[in-house]
């Protein structure tokens, strides 16, 4: 089985979250436990995942907020270090944590050995309290930060979709085959090969990991992969990630989902609860 070009891998390295957001995509508020992810494990889950994908434009660092991780400058120099790293390095916060030096010294260290870094920088405006700290800190320091503003009359896709995860039982959003399998057609992660990787298990969109860490049993198996399944080879695994960049009928979560599409209903993001 030839290797992938995969255009992301989102790792999700802690759930402790300074916000508590109404429609968090990974359910911060709703989950059972939070805690920080081992930065040696979670490492080592990458590390599986880049080799069964062979190539790799972006891995993203998300939480809950993931400058809260205390280890998250050693996170990202080990990432720096694999043979197969990505072509790019991302942090997504939430504009309420000042990067601390340490972290800035690090990504200025990677970015002059030829690793590319970028920060998103997402803006809610009276709530992302740092934000122009963080911009100050990082223009000193020349590193590239891209600012997404979700505040106002212009705000980054017109805001959050609402991906319910404040239900105790997820309800059906679409209730015929050919609904579901619209809502996968028009979602941007049916083409984007942007996967989500949370404690050892790779899911291929947003919806589907936060159900795992919800404890909803709403993916089939080989809609999903277990980085760390002793049982399965690593040809398997390959045929199950490149099942995914061809698959063309929905998955089964996709019945519980309104999707990501650009007619989906949109929301204030970030609204507290």
């Amino acid at each position: 089985m030839e290797k992938l070009n995969v255009n992301y891998i989102a790792l999700l390295i802690t759930s402790i979250c300074n916000m508590r957001c109404k429609l968090c995509s990974f359910a911060v508020p709703y989950l059972q436990s939070h805690f920080h992810y081992d930065k040696d494990i979670i490492c080592e889950d990458l590390q599986t995942a880049l080799n069964l994908c062979g190539s790799v434009k972006h891995v993203d660092l998300m939480g809950g907020e993931p400058l809260l991780h205390p280890a998250i400058s050693d996170i990202v120099k080990k990432i720096a270090t694999f043979d197969n790293k990505p072509a790019q390095i991302r942090i997504l916060t939430n504009g309420a944590v000042v990067p601390d030096d340490t972290l800035l010294k690090t990504i200025s260290i990677i970015m002059a050995s030829g690793t590319d870094f970028l920060f998103y920088l997402d803006n809610y405006g009276s709530i992302s309290t740092k934000t122009d700290d963080i911009k100050n800190k990082l223009t000193v320091a020349q590193i590239p930060y891209r600012e997404v503003v979700y505040y106002g009359d212009e705000q980054f896709s017109n805001g959050w979709v609402d991906y319910r995860f404040d239900e105790a039982i997820p309800t059906q959003k679409s209730q015929t085959n050919q609904e579901i399998q619209q809502v996968y057609d028009e979602c941007f992660f049916s083409t984007a090969d942007m996967w989500e990787l949370n404690n050892g298990k790779l899911f291929p969109c947003a919806y589907t990991v936060t159900s795992d860490a919800l404890g909803r049993k709403c993916s089939e198996y080989g809609e999903y992969l277990d980085l760390r399944d002793s049982t399965l080879s690593i040809s398997e695994k390959r045929k199950i990630l490149h099942n995914w960049t061809t698959r063309k009928e929905y998955y089964s979560a996709c019945r519980y989902c309104g999707g990501l599409r650009r007619n989906s209903p949109r929301y204030i993001a970030a609204e507290q609860v």
